[in-house]
């Protein structure tokens, strides 16, 4: 991984991460299920969207070929969203314009995509979840932190 004005280069070889990123048919928001408050924030999000946006925790088993791709630290810093057919991915800040686009996609197309995940029990031990300042944190965090990580594969 290299960056390059800000945004990281990762080379893919793994050929079922590949066949991963094609297979992406809907936007695709990955938010840290281990965090209520993220919870609430990606299931708006899947509701706003009328379910165009599907949603799936970065810790799940879904999102292991996304965590393959960078360092825990890099990954587990922002919330991530992926488009199909892109080979860019949105994190933090910079997700925030493609997810309202596709936000009101949705409101007119609607989409397929359930919301599944149950809310967890406990918050994340990286970022502070509940109450006020946690939902401060998490807003500013979303703001300051920001993130474009190109795939290159064939």
């Amino acid at each position: 991984m290299e960056e390059m004005r800000s945004v990281l280069e990762v080379e893919v070889k793994d050929p079922a991460v590949i066949e991963t990123l094609r297979s992406i048919d809907s936007p695709t928001l990955f938010y840290d299920n281990y965090c209520r408050l993220c919870y609430r924030f990606a299931k708006a999000i899947w509701k706003l969207s009328r379910g165009r946006i599907a949603v799936v925790g970065m810790y799940s088993k879904e999102a292991g070929w996304l965590r393959s791709l960078m360092d825990l630290k890099t990954f587990s810093s922002v919330s991530w969203f992926v488009l199909p057919g892109r080979d860019i991915i949105y994190g933090g800040r910079s997700s925030i314009m493609p997810i309202v686009k596709e936000i009101l996609i949705g409101l007119v197309k609607g989409g397929g995509n359930d919301f599944k995940d149950p809310m967890p029990t406990t918050c994340s031990e990286i970022l502070p979840c509940s109450g006020v300042k946690g939902f401060i944190y998490r807003t500013i965090h979303i703001l300051v932190k920001s993130h474009k990580v190109k795939l290159l594969y064939r």
